[in-house]
């Protein structure tokens, strides 16, 4: 192939140990708790301003999503 085109590596790993779940630092209970994906299509500019903010902030934007779908949840409860 021409170009610079450089293959992804790819871990070794048996697909069972691919496969296992994650597990959070803590979940709702204190507990390890497993993490699932979740996939959502939002407008571009959201996302951009989202990322911005979470960097500028020096945290994740996973965190971020997990503590504000948590607080809209309790929210939700009243």
């Amino acid at each position: 192939m021409q170009g610079n085109y450089t293959p992804i590596r790819r871990d070794s790993s048996p697909l069972k140990d691919v496969l296992n779940p994650q597990l959070d630092d803590k979940g709702a209970n204190g507990t390890s708790e497993r993490k699932v994906m979740l996939s959502l299509r939002v407008p571009a500019t959201l996302k951009r301003r989202f990322k911005a903010e979470a960097s500028a902030q020096g945290r994740r934007m996973e965190k971020c999503l997990i503590e504000a779908l948590n607080g809209w949840l309790e929210s939700q409860q009243s």
